[in-house]
């Protein structure tokens, strides 16, 4: 409290601006490499940290490095992965916490802070980009609901292209109670089709 005083910030502002990237690189990947053969990040459904292969497998832990592959890069990847993974489960069960306690308390950011916090952030993208988000004016009242895609672009809850223009003061997590059941059951049709 007294550094988030110091700087002029409230304590979850603080907290936002502390989630480590767990080495996550900007797109919110990361590749290990076994040398003839590489494997990258993917957060999974249930925020499951996973690995894709070149091919598009996906599996929960890298494969048993092989004949062909450089042992001591294919020791390091399984060394870095390990550590990454606990890291990622760590950071990411904490953040679902201060997310859903944000969607619940009806916490605002601003559309500069989606985009400094979330959008720029390796790990918090991935989790921004799998919840409906609210945008309001002003005044506090709500103007469309709207998702963030792969590309960081938006799309309302018809999944038609928007912007937060200026009009757009503050954005926060919609919660559930504050639709009806009809656009409830649109979003979570929504977010099927994407597999969320």
């Amino acid at each position: 409290e007294r550094i988030a005083a110091a700087r002029g910030l409230g304590r979850e502002e603080l907290a936002d601006r502390l989630v480590p990237t767990c080495g996550l690189e900007e797109g919110g990947t990361r590749t290990f490499s076994f040398g003839s053969r590489s494997f990258t990040f993917v957060l999974g459904a249930g925020l499951e940290p996973m690995v894709r292969s070149a091919e598009g497998k996906l599996a929960t832990e890298l494969p048993k490095p092989g004949a062909k592959d450089d042992a001591a890069a294919a020791k390091a990847a399984v060394e870095d992965w390990k550590l990454l993974k606990k890291q990622v489960a760590e950071v990411a069960k904490a953040q679902t916490a201060r997310l859903e306690l944000a969607m619940v308390l009806g916490r605002r950011w601003t559309p500069d802070d989606l985009e400094s916090l979330f959008l720029d952030h390796p790990l918090m993208k991935l989790l921004a980009r799998r919840l409906i988000w609210s945008a309001h004016d002003a005044s506090g009242d709500r103007l469309f609901v709207f998702r963030i895609g792969d590309d960081d672009s938006f799309s309302n809850g018809k999944d038609e292209a928007c912007e937060l223009g200026p009009e757009v003061a503050s954005v926060g997590l919609l919660h559930p109670a504050e639709i009806d059941e009809t656009e409830r059951r649109a979003l979570r049709s929504l977010l099927a089709d994407y597999d969320i």
